[in-house]
Protein backbone atom coordinates (compact mmCIF):
# COMPACT_ATOMS: atom_id res chain seq x y z
CA UNK A 1 0.00 0.00 0.00
CA UNK A 2 3.11 2.27 0.87
CA UNK A 3 4.05 2.51 -2.98
CA UNK A 4 0.53 3.03 -4.11
CA UNK A 5 -0.40 5.97 -2.08
CA UNK A 6 2.92 7.21 -2.44
CA UNK A 7 2.34 6.98 -6.41
CA UNK A 8 -0.73 8.70 -6.29
CA UNK A 9 0.31 11.43 -4.31
CA UNK A 10 3.48 11.34 -6.63
CA UNK A 11 1.12 11.71 -9.34
CA UNK A 12 -1.18 14.07 -7.66
CA UNK A 13 1.88 16.70 -7.32
CA UNK A 14 2.79 16.39 -10.78
CA UNK A 15 0.00 17.29 -12.19
CA UNK A 16 -0.70 20.44 -10.00
CA UNK A 17 3.20 21.17 -10.93
CA UNK A 18 1.85 20.61 -14.52
CA UNK A 19 -1.06 23.10 -14.02
CA UNK A 20 1.11 25.61 -12.95
CA UNK A 21 2.98 25.75 -16.10
CA UNK A 22 -0.20 26.06 -18.54
CA UNK A 23 -1.98 29.46 -18.39
CA UNK A 24 -5.62 28.26 -19.27
CA UNK A 25 -6.39 31.02 -20.89
CA UNK A 26 -4.36 30.82 -23.91
CA UNK A 27 -5.83 28.37 -25.95
CA UNK A 28 -2.02 28.24 -27.90
CA UNK A 29 -0.84 26.22 -23.98
CA UNK A 30 -3.65 24.31 -23.44
CA UNK A 31 -4.63 22.58 -27.19
CA UNK A 32 -1.82 20.34 -26.62
CA UNK A 33 -3.45 18.90 -23.32
CA UNK A 34 -7.38 18.89 -24.60
CA UNK A 35 -8.98 15.47 -24.32
CA UNK A 36 -12.87 14.58 -24.18
CA UNK A 37 -13.85 11.77 -20.96
CA UNK A 38 -17.75 10.83 -21.00
CA UNK A 39 -19.65 11.07 -17.49
CA UNK A 40 -23.32 10.30 -17.23
CA UNK A 41 -25.62 13.13 -16.26
CA UNK A 42 -26.48 12.16 -13.03
CA UNK A 43 -22.51 12.07 -12.31
CA UNK A 44 -22.11 15.57 -14.15
CA UNK A 45 -25.45 17.40 -12.29
CA UNK A 46 -24.04 16.15 -8.58
CA UNK A 47 -20.68 18.44 -9.69
CA UNK A 48 -23.01 21.73 -10.31
CA UNK A 49 -24.31 20.63 -13.74
CA UNK A 50 -22.78 20.92 -17.74
CA UNK A 51 -23.91 25.02 -17.61
CA UNK A 52 -20.44 24.77 -15.32
CA UNK A 53 -18.20 22.63 -18.26
CA UNK A 54 -17.82 22.57 -21.56
CA UNK A 55 -19.89 19.38 -22.41
CA UNK A 56 -22.00 18.10 -25.95
CA UNK A 57 -24.35 15.64 -25.72
CA UNK A 58 -23.27 12.42 -27.88
CA UNK A 59 -24.65 9.16 -26.09
CA UNK A 60 -28.44 9.47 -24.43
CA UNK A 61 -27.87 9.73 -21.09
CA UNK A 62 -24.07 11.01 -20.98
CA UNK A 63 -21.65 14.07 -21.14
CA UNK A 64 -18.94 14.11 -23.46
CA UNK A 65 -17.12 16.20 -21.38
CA UNK A 66 -13.99 18.68 -22.89
CA UNK A 67 -10.89 18.36 -20.38
CA UNK A 68 -7.00 19.14 -19.96
CA UNK A 69 -5.08 15.61 -20.34
CA UNK A 70 -2.24 15.99 -17.51
CA UNK A 71 0.42 13.85 -16.20
CA UNK A 72 -1.28 11.52 -13.74
CA UNK A 73 -4.75 13.40 -13.55
CA UNK A 74 -7.90 14.27 -16.33
CA UNK A 75 -8.98 17.91 -15.30
CA UNK A 76 -12.40 19.38 -16.80
CA UNK A 77 -12.25 22.76 -18.73
CA UNK A 78 -14.60 25.30 -16.87
CA UNK A 79 -16.73 26.94 -19.03
CA UNK A 80 -15.42 30.29 -17.76
CA UNK A 81 -11.76 29.30 -19.52
CA UNK A 82 -13.47 27.93 -22.17
CA UNK A 83 -14.96 31.45 -22.86
CA UNK A 84 -12.21 33.45 -23.25
CA UNK A 85 -10.40 31.28 -26.00
CA UNK A 86 -13.40 32.70 -28.06
CA UNK A 87 -13.16 29.52 -30.25
CA UNK A 88 -16.17 27.50 -31.78
CA UNK A 89 -16.76 24.38 -29.44
CA UNK A 90 -16.76 22.09 -32.65
CA UNK A 91 -13.27 22.91 -33.54
CA UNK A 92 -11.92 22.82 -29.75
CA UNK A 93 -13.75 18.94 -29.36
CA UNK A 94 -12.28 18.22 -32.81
CA UNK A 95 -8.84 18.87 -31.20
CA UNK A 96 -9.06 16.75 -28.22
CA UNK A 97 -10.41 14.06 -30.96
CA UNK A 98 -7.49 14.41 -32.84
CA UNK A 99 -5.12 14.45 -29.40
CA UNK A 100 -6.99 11.29 -28.47
CA UNK A 101 -6.67 9.75 -32.09
CA UNK A 102 -2.57 9.85 -31.41
CA UNK A 103 -2.72 7.65 -28.24
CA UNK A 104 -2.13 4.32 -28.44
CA UNK A 105 -4.49 1.71 -27.53
CA UNK A 106 -4.09 -1.76 -26.41
CA UNK A 107 -7.58 -4.24 -27.00
CA UNK A 108 -7.84 -6.81 -24.57
CA UNK A 109 -10.32 -9.11 -24.56
CA UNK A 110 -10.78 -11.18 -21.10
CA UNK A 111 -13.67 -14.04 -20.60
CA UNK A 112 -15.35 -14.59 -17.29
CA UNK A 113 -17.78 -17.38 -15.68
CA UNK A 114 -20.43 -15.52 -14.11
CA UNK A 115 -23.03 -17.84 -12.52
CA UNK A 116 -22.52 -20.72 -15.47
CA UNK A 117 -22.33 -18.30 -18.49
CA UNK A 118 -19.10 -17.44 -19.85
CA UNK A 119 -18.96 -13.44 -20.78
CA UNK A 120 -16.65 -12.01 -22.65
CA UNK A 121 -15.58 -8.70 -22.23
CA UNK A 122 -13.41 -6.33 -24.39
CA UNK A 123 -11.32 -3.40 -23.32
Amino acid sequence: WSRVIQEHFDNMFLSMDEQKKIDPANYEDVKKHLSIRIYSEKTINQRGGSALFVTKADLEGTFSLLMLDLPGAFTPVQKQTFDLWKKDISEVFKIAQDNINKQQVEKVVQKFDVDGTSIEMIF
